[in-house]
């Protein structure tokens, strides 16, 4: 099995919002690759790989060309995917991940119909809960902060859903 994880930005950028990056650290004996689309995408969030790995993480970044972005297009033109999407893809066809870090319902898509594995913010959440990384009160506090604090763009009907399965799960 491959010890390589692809990140979309999703994941990085909302943790990073509510100061929880070091949950990350559960994937500690992976490598976490990111594309250099996803690192400038972050960039415009003013979120940088220095600023990262002072906050304990680490990562890798492969190069992606923006020719081999815009051949890729007609592969997955069913799909709405952005370059930053698309690079991943291009990754995960390289490196055949173990993981794909996104919280992007399109890039999830595109992800599972290429028998790969998406997980995404509250997945990576959860796997420190069971882990032992965080407390059940500081997963309730958490998941308000994503709600409340981030980025992160959740439906009514996915946070209802995430809601249950909190109250089912721990």
């Amino acid at each position: 099995m491959s010890r390589l994880i692809l990140v979309d930005s999703g994941p990085i950028l909302h943790l990073h919002e509510i100061k929880k990056i070091y949950l990350f650290r559960i994937f500690k004996e992976r490598e976490l690759i990111v594309s250099n689309i996803i690192m400038n995408e972050l960039a415009n969030y003013n979120v940088s790989l220095e600023g990262l790995e002072k906050e304990g993480l680490r990562l890798t970044v492969s190069h992606v060309r923006r020719k081999d972005i815009r051949d890729m297009q007609t592969s997955v033109k069913d799909y709405r995917l952005h370059d930053g999407d698309v690079s991943i893809i291009l990754l995960s066809l390289k490196f055949k991940p173990e993981l794909v870090m996104t919280d992007d319902m399109e890039l999830r898509k595109a992800i599972v119909d290429n028998n790969l594995k998406p997980v995404g913010t509250f997945g990576i959440v959860m796997k420190a809960w069971k882990e032992g990384i965080i407390s059940k009160n500081e997963v309730d506090d958490i998941v308000r902060d994503l709600f409340e604090r981030s980025t992160l763009y959740l439906s009514k009907g996915f946070k209802k859903y995430i809601i249950e399965l909190l109250k089912s799960t721990l």
